[in-house]
């Protein structure tokens, strides 16, 4: 079992946060604490502190334990790192005034190299994302329009909002969802369409019973 002093305990709380914040993987995290802290930890130390971390800052952010389970989990550890950089900034504080931790001595312990690093990754992979979605976006304008070639020209377009139904969702409701209404000229039956998340008339009326 690893002994430290209180000191030491802060700065590896400090270095494990800053493995969450820029998001290292288990190998990258182990040999960043290694140069910075200048002993290798155990695996089971490592996650021992992660658990804390994440528990700790858990009792000072009340919505911290919802972001970290969102529907997204790349998004989910994006919103994560951004929580956590308070947490790093408690740990400062508290190093300053209990630890004889100087603000230059947390300074060196960062990795700025690496953090542009995965900054530039991120940036790639956002990149990626941005052109998924703009194939994805033009998708549903295809599909909507084809949709809104195929209703009744009196049909009525509803901008409409749905809930999904999970317990813990922040994004509640979702939408707008765009629907067609008109009657049946044979039975005066109400119909219903949907068209899609894009209205291609771009004009929304309220139907008429």
């Amino acid at each position: 079992m690893l002994k430290l002093s209180n000191k030491e305990k802060q700065i590896l709380s400090y270095l494990i946060t800053n493995c969450e914040i820029y998001q290292l993987n288990e190998n990258e995290s182990l040999k960043y604490i290694k140069e910075k802290f200048r002993q290798s930890i155990s695996r089971r130390t490592y996650y021992n502190y992660k658990s804390y971390i994440y528990k700790d800052h858990d009792k000072n952010s009340p919505y911290f334990g919802l972001l970290r389970f969102h529907s997204s989990k790349k998004r989910s550890k994006d919103l994560a790192s951004i929580s956590l950089m308070s947490h790093r900034e408690r740990i400062i504080q508290d190093g300053l005034i209990n630890g004889n931790i100087s603000r230059d001595e947390f300074s060196r312990l960062d990795d700025h190299i690496l953090s542009l690093k995965k900054m530039h990754e991120k940036a790639g992979s956002l990149i990626k994302e941005c052109g998924k979605a703009l194939v994805k976006m033009n998708s549903k304008r295809q599909i909507a329009d084809r949709n809104s070639k195929s209703i009744p020209r009196n049909a009525t377009i509803r901008k409409e909002y749905i809930k999904c139904g999970k317990e813990f969702c922040i994004r509640c409701e979702h939408g707008p969802y765009y629907y067609a209404y008109w009657r049946d000229e044979k039975n005066g039956k109400l119909k219903k369409k949907y068209i899609g998340r894009n209205d291609q008339s771009e004009k929304e009326t309220v139907f008429q019973q």
